[in-house]
């Protein structure tokens, strides 16, 4: 899922600007991503390489805390 199909799933997003709230969770699923590169099955990727639209799996659940 590319990082504006989870903002629209997970933020309101009224206006085609982006909102104090869908910059925190861009920074958050940005650095979730970085950390978890490191531990790829597939090997090791540099974290200079990765954007928030790279396919690197994270836990969601650090991001949106599921009851």
């Amino acid at each position: 899922m590319s990082f504006d199909e989870l903002g629209w799933f997970f933020i309101n997003r009224a206006a085609a600007s982006e909102s104090l709230q869908e910059a925190a969770f861009r920074g958050k699923v940005f650095d979730l991503k970085k950390r978890a590169c490191q531990k790829l099955k597939s090997g090791v990727v540099q974290d200079s390489e990765i954007t928030v639209d790279s396919p690197v799996p994270f836990d969601i659940r650090a991001v949106v805390p599921l009851r």
